[in-house]
């Protein structure tokens, strides 16, 4: 509680101090928190100024809060900088397309391996940035994005589609709960089964 009202006045947080727990993750959590983007922006300022090179990697959880593109904006920053930051998960906030540019900007110069966005307006514009970010040759270290019920749409699907085709890292996709149509869940079916040969079934 007291790191809590630290972020909120503006203080930094003690980022290399955060404990490591299983799977070798130092996590640092703030759920259902009700964090809006002011709040979001300190945290992000504690992330980008963290000098601990070299300790465990770190999973951001900011799940099921207030946070919009503001504050995404800011964390995308701040990953971009970080190296030790390997998962984000975003989802059930209220990020919409400027957000997901940003994060799509960040994401072939970051070291994430996990993004989850879902349940977030990203809409058919925000998810074809991630999903043109996806084919970036930087992207490859991801290996877990999760964008169910964001509004992807079928541009949003087929970009994403393509992404998946070019991308040789990724493991896990969810898209459930989108409206893809037919052409963004053929561009889909087909890329991901590209994907899946290549990548010998895993």
């Amino acid at each position: 509680a007291d790191d809590l009202a630290s972020m909120a006045s503006g203080a930094s947080l003690g980022i290399g101090d955060l404990k490591v727990g299983r799977g070798g993750l130092a996590t640092l959590r703030i759920r259902e928190y009700g964090m809006r983007d002011a709040m979001c922006i300190n945290v992000a300022a504690s992330i980008k100024s963290d000098r601990s090179t070299g300790k465990a990697p770190l999973l951001i959880d900011l799940a099921h809060n207030l946070i919009k593109d503001a504050g995404v904006l800011a964390l995308a920053g701040a990953i971009e900088k970080n190296s030790r930051c390997a998962a984000l998960d975003l989802s059930y906030n209220f990020v919409r397309s400027d957000g997901a540019v940003a994060l799509a900007r960040c994401l072939p110069y970051s070291k994430l391996r996990r993004l989850d966005l879902s349940h977030n307006p990203l809409g058919s514009q925000g998810t074809k940035s991630i999903g043109n970010a996806l084919g970036l040759p930087g992207a490859a270290g991801l290996r877990s994005l999760k964008i169910s019920r964001v509004g992807m749409g079928a541009v949003g699907a087929v970009a994403v589609a393509d992404g998946v085709a070019a991308n040789k890292g990724l493991r896990l996709l969810d898209i459930s709960g989108n409206q893809l149509r037919t052409s963004g869940a053929m561009a889909l079916a087909a890329n991901l089964e590209i994907n899946v040969t290549r990548g010998g079934g895993a």
